[in-house]
């Protein structure tokens, strides 16, 4: 999250003597949200960088959006009172715990000088009232993405992948797909061949064309009447999957990070955890992060819950390690692993003297592309 704030406020911590802080679009105009927060006189606009990780022990509502929304605009308050507002954080996600919006909650806050926030509330399981605890274990799901972006830019550093390449180069298989019209009056679906190769670039930025059958009705479709494996079953199936327009003629969320992970697999002559594992995880220490959870940690692995339209809560089957590993879902991790993730991609590549990506790298990474 990037923020724009106007000099003047003290640093966010006493040991701070950098003058670095956020504040938020609601701040800068005066909103009552803030406690009378006035502009300083000659105010100097200043963009600073930090980045927020909220996790929730339950699926997507609405109410965690909602949530999700509140906790970075208190967040970005940080500069002017350090404490107050440490406190106004925790008493907010206390009270979606108690009001039972959610069942348990982690929040993180970090700069490029480290972690500024940090707090766990409510319960990693609500049946055995296990506690959530900031080392808790939560399955990611597409979380993941960005790391595999991460190694697919490695890649490309090594001169193994170039982003304009037709993807098909580093795997075959994807020579043959093809584009999904739509359906003919008979039901049979209207496939052709693609303009275009996808290429790597097109996979990182989601405009390859693959999508996801869960929210795109004519892939739902062609999965459903057995055209091509789910991308939520094991194996490798998923790779047949057609194109829902040509590459690069527009932009929908999908699969596209999936294919990701098997060129990286394929590239690298390795499985997927084995290079996320040398390449990102060992050099940040992130010892909690990982495609297959060890069984003396599964006592920290919080319960993933789904919610129903009455609000009930039900808990999500069981994790499995035999999963197949994917460049777009799979992880689990914790918030201070994460954190580290993200403070090295916010310190242009490196954290604590490792090295993942060069500075160049990770400023063409958020370039419009």
């Amino acid at each position: 999250i990037t923020f724009t704030w106007a000099s003047g406020c003290p640093p966010p911590l006493a040991a701070d003597t950098s003058g670095r802080s956020a504040a938020d679009p609601a701040r800068r105009s005066g909103d009552k949200l803030t406690g009378g927060w006035q502009r300083p006189e000659r105010a100097v606009a200043r963009t600073e960088h930090f980045v927020f990780l909220l996790a929730f022990g339950m699926g997507i509502s609405v109410a965690a959006f909602r949530l999700a929304f509140l906790q970075v605009c208190a967040l970005s308050c940080l500069a002017c009172s350090p404490a107050q507002e440490h406190q106004s954080i925790d008493l907010l996600l206390e009270s979606a715990v108690a009001n039972g919006g959610v069942p348990g909650a982690i929040a993180v806050a970090a700069n490029s000088d480290g972690v500024i926030y940090e707090g766990a509330f409510g319960k990693s399981d609500i049946q055995s009232n296990s506690d959530m605890s900031i080392d808790s274990i939560l399955q990611i799901y597409s979380m993941t993405k960005p790391i595999t972006s991460v190694a697919i830019m490695q890649l490309v550093e090594k001169g193994d992948i170039d982003l304009d390449a037709a993807a098909s180069e580093y795997l075959p298989m994807l020579a043959d797909v093809q584009v999904l019209d739509g359906f003919d009056e008979n039901g049979a679906p209207l496939l052709r061949t693609p303009k275009t190769d996808v290429t790597v670039r097109q996979l990182l930025t989601h405009t390859s064309g693959y999508v996801y059958e869960i929210w795109n009705a004519n892939a739902a479709r062609y999965a459903q009447t057995g055209g091509v494996e789910s991308i939520f079953n094991n194996g490798d199936g998923f790779l047949a999957a057609p194109l829902a327009f040509d590459p690069g003629t527009n932009w929908e969320y999908g699969i596209s990070t999936d294919v990701l992970g098997e060129i990286i697999a394929a590239v690298a002559e390795q499985s997927l955890e084995e290079y996320f594992r040398i390449h990102v995880f060992a050099p940040l220490n992130m010892n909690d992060t990982s495609f297959h959870l060890a069984e003396q940690d599964l006592p920290r692995l919080a319960t993933a819950y789904s919610r129903s339209g009455n609000g009930d809560l039900t808990a999500l089957p069981a994790r499995s390690n035999t999963a197949s590993l994917r460049g777009g879902s799979g992880l689990v991790s914790t918030a201070p692993d994460y954190i580290r993730f993200l403070r090295a991609l916010l310190n242009g590549g490196e954290l604590d003297g490792a090295r993942i990506l060069n500075a160049e790298t990770v400023e063409l990474m958020a370039k419009n592309q």
